[in-house]
């Protein structure tokens, strides 16, 4: 079994329409209604990673890096 680092993502699910390629997020500001929810209400929105991980070498890539008050869904 190979450990794959995902820096706290603990759900990977298969990517739609391939069998090699899945992807995971976390949801520092819940998910991406929350997360609008609290940039509408004026709160501070924490950025949130989005990975890919590739099968069956499982390597880690972040298409996307979000900066301060961007977030992924």
């Amino acid at each position: 079994m190979k450990r794959i680092i995902t820096n706290g993502i603990t759900n990977l699910e298969p990517l739609a329409g391939s069998s090699e390629w899945y992807w995971g997020t976390d949801y520092a500001s819940g998910d991406l209604h929350e997360a609008e929810d609290a940039f509408r209400s004026g709160h501070p929105i924490r950025k949130n990673q989005l990975l890919l991980v590739h099968s069956p070498e499982g390597k880690v890539y972040e298409p996307v890096s979000p900066g301060a008050g961007q977030y992924l869904g």
